[in-house]
């Protein structure tokens, strides 16, 4: 019998959804380490674009009850942070989740909430979002490995975040993150 599980993936949002068992592609991350130019300072970068909101998933990610999700990252000591991620629903109720964040190397960065490690690879962090693909090869961790896009709330209208959501969609399809993403209602405050 599956469980329904609340899944988080970085500050940029929790998702509720069926459990699964995914395993990182590394074929996948090969292609994002030669074309990333092995970034540094990914949580700062991150840091640095305030609050943000997911902007494009796949669709299983996307449960019909959810509104919007925004998260942070709070200022770096070293290379580990601090972040929440907020779940706006329809019914108006909202879930905060707070958890931990580590930098490791090349634009990786690792997320650990309540036992579970989830591995995030970005393609690019710019002031206007951050494209990503997220995975764990952890068979107890719940979920699929999948690629998303976040942008700063403060710029989510600018038309320079709406191409990078676009870039950000080809650039998965070209490492070859082969799920349909779905554009997302943004949280605007």
């Amino acid at each position: 019998m599956a469980t329904l599980r609340v899944l988080l993936v970085l500050p940029l949002f929790v998702a509720l959804r069926v459990e699964a068992t995914g395993k990182c592609n590394q074929d996948i991350i090969n292609k994002i380490l030669a074309q990333n130019n092995c970034p540094t300072g990914v949580l700062q970068k991150l840091h640095d674009l305030g609050v943000f909101t997911q902007a494009a998933l796949p669709a299983v990610e996307v449960p019909s009850v959810v509104q919007c999700w925004d998260g942070a990252i709070d200022a770096p000591t070293g290379s580990s942070a601090s972040s929440y991620a907020r779940i706006f629903f329809k019914d108006g109720s909202v879930k905060t989740v707070e958890y931990t964040t580590q930098e490791q190397t090349c634009g990786q960065i690792t997320d650990t909430y309540e036992g579970s490690s989830y591995n995030i690879y970005f393609l690019n962090v710019s002031e206007y979002g951050a494209c990503y693909y997220r995975c764990s090869d952890n068979i107890e961790t719940a979920g699929e490995d999948f690629g998303g896009c976040l942008v700063p709330i403060s710029a989510a209208q600018d038309p320079a975040a709406q191409a990078a959501i676009a870039t950000c969609k080809q650039s998965l399809a070209d490492v070859g993150v082969t799920t349909q993403l779905q554009d997302l209602q943004l949280c605007t405050q």
